[in-house]
């Protein structure tokens, strides 16, 4: 929606493919002309079908049949045709393509899935497994990580070009390394929900353990790979591990977005694990990790509650700095959603609770966090107080180069506070000396 809002006075055309029941929010916009692709005309039907059934004529009642029954949909005519062949239902006969009984005997699955499902049912039972185990990997699989599963070499290879001429896979590409894909999405899909659910986190544990092995000098390039799938399984630690690993390398690359959503994945996986000192550690170094992305991105919906479930761990774990850092990121949310009072109120936590442990520098960050509250309220004479005994400590301490935590040096910034303090007070030459 961002892309098309951009691109009133270009001319660009779009392929696009999504689902009858998606609905896009640009239709009604006056640069936008839609060319669909509808379902296949009769005669272009019969030629696909004619291209499927190759080496005689299909006489028309199998063609018939064929086209009531798909519509004009070409994955469902590929794979009907494909099944009836399978099942012997169409047979050849003086050069012709044939039924072998009645079009009204013949038992036809309502969707494309059901075909599919029959389809992979009738394979022998070792093509069904490796087909399966494949899924799980994702619609595009390396022959390395099957391999590794199996623990098969040769027979695996022989196994993927019956797959490949039974077309329910193709070969993707043979360098760097030799990888498959499904033929389409739905075939990955059915073969992966064929298995059972304990049988499938296995395999995904089992994936993982394989990226592992296979690619440990490299191991970043799959860190979301290996999050996917142990997630996927009961590995939650692992998937936690990974999760977090995803997060910092998002951000890495500069995308808020895709961090963030790593980071609350993690924090969603480090909940379903028993509960211990650990775990409400690690989830505090993610929530911190959080707050960068977060914060880039606005405050997204349950930035709140996330931060204070950050206060809410490290009051229970007793790490001090930990809450205080969390009463100030919270002073700061209040402060960009034009809650001083709110602000104010997580500012003095966050100082009273750096002043308890005497650390000066941060004394001095959690400070500026509170003074922003106290400008929107008008509490100058408040923040006069505050702000200068932190100055004078961190002069006293020849502190006025030290970044305290943060991106800048905080006593010029404290200063200017100070300041304009001074002067809204009408202590005007007081003000100006300071700034």
């Amino acid at each position: 929606d961002y892309l098309i809002g951009w691109l009133a006075n270009a001319h660009i055309l779009l392929i696009l493919l999504y689902r009858p029941e998606y609905t896009h929010l640009w239709g009604s916009k006056s640069y936008y002309n839609k060319i669909g692709v509808d379902q296949l005309s009769t005669p272009t039907s019969v030629e696909l079908v004619q291209s499927i059934l190759e080496g005689g004529d299909v006489v028309p009642e199998l063609r018939e049949l064929i086209l009531n029954r798909t519509g004009g949909n070409p994955l469902f005519m590929e794979e009907f045709t494909h099944s009836l062949l399978e099942n012997g239902t169409i047979q050849m006969k003086d050069h012709q393509f044939v039924l072998s009984r009645k079009a009204s005997e013949i038992d036809v699955p309502d969707t494309i899935q059901g075909i599919i499902a029959a389809r992979i049912d009738r394979l022998e039972e070792n093509l069904k497994r490796t087909m399966q185990v494949a899924s799980v990997i994702g619609r595009d699989f390396a022959f390395r990580i099957l391999h590794t599963i199996t623990g098969m070499k040769e027979e695996l290879k022989s196994q993927l070009i019956n797959l490949q001429g039974l077309e329910f896979i193709y070969e993707k590409r043979l360098f760097p390394e030799l990888e498959y894909i499904f033929k389409h999405i739905l075939t990955q899909e059915v073969a992966y929900n064929s298995l059972l659910t304990k049988r499938r986190n296995e395999i995904h544990e089992n994936i993982g353990k394989a990226i592992e092995t296979i690619y440990t000098e490299r191991l970043e390039e799959f860190y979301e790979m290996l999050a996917y799938h142990y997630s996927k399984s009961e590995n939650l630690q692992k998937a936690a591990h990974y999760l977090k690993l995803s997060g910092i390398k998002a951000v890495g690359k500069h995308s808020p977005t895709e961090a963030f959503g790593f980071y609350r994945s993690a924090i969603d996986t480090f909940k379903k694990l028993p509960e211990s000192v650990e775990n409400k550690k690690a989830q505090i170094e993610i929530i911190h990790l959080m707050y960068g992305p977060m914060m880039f991105l606005g405050q997204p919906e349950g930035s709140m509650e996330i931060l204070q479930e950050g206060a809410k761990l490290s009051g229970e774990v007793g790490d001090e700095r930990s809450l205080a850092t969390f009463y100030g990121y919270l002073a700061l949310h209040h402060h960009q959603k034009g809650e001083p009072l709110q602000g104010i109120e997580y500012g003095e936590k966050a100082f009273q609770t750096a002043e308890k442990m005497q650390d000066i520098g941060f004394m001095a960050a959690t400070v500026f966090d509170l003074g922003s509250n106290y400008i929107n309220t008008g509490q100058y004479a408040k923040m006069v107080d505050t702000l200068g005994d932190v100055i004078e400590l961190l002069e006293k301490n020849e502190m006025e180069a030290d970044l305290c935590g943060g991106p800048f040096a905080m006593y010029p910034v404290l200063c200017s506070y100070y300041g304009a303090a001074m002067a809204w007070l009408g202590d005007f030459e007081e003000g100006i000396a300071l700034c």
